[in-house]
């Protein structure tokens, strides 16, 4: 009796296709987190955390949203930067209206 393993190959894994809403509320999800636990504990618990630890929740915010979202819309959760690819032409002009709008709508 002989024994003999077969080999059974994996399907290629099909990579998912990213469309721009799903970007666009990455951005609106990302934006909101950043105001929400940043600005929050600095009115919320300012006092009391001193500014060491509004510091850490902007800091901790901000990691958490890129390995989050980066992968979706690349983390751009800070309108500026978004201004910042505008002006060296490095996206185009829809698709920063379009994520401006997100970031504005997370405030």
């Amino acid at each position: 009796m002989s024994s003999e393993v077969e080999k059974v190959e994996k399907p290629a894994s099909v990579p998912t296709q990213i469309t721009p809403i799903k970007r666009y509320a990455a951005e609106l999800i990302g934006t909101m987190v950043l105001v929400l636990m940043g600005c929050g504990s600095a009115v919320i618990a300012g006092y009391a955390v001193g500014n060491l630890g509004v510091a850490f929740a902007f800091g901790i915010a901000v990691l958490v949203m890129v390995y989050a979202i980066g992968g979706i819309s690349g983390c751009h959760i800070n309108p500026l930067s978004r201004f910042r690819c505008l002006s060296q032409e490095k996206s185009a002009l829809k698709t920063a209206r379009c994520t401006l709008f997100s970031n504005a709508s997370g405030q």
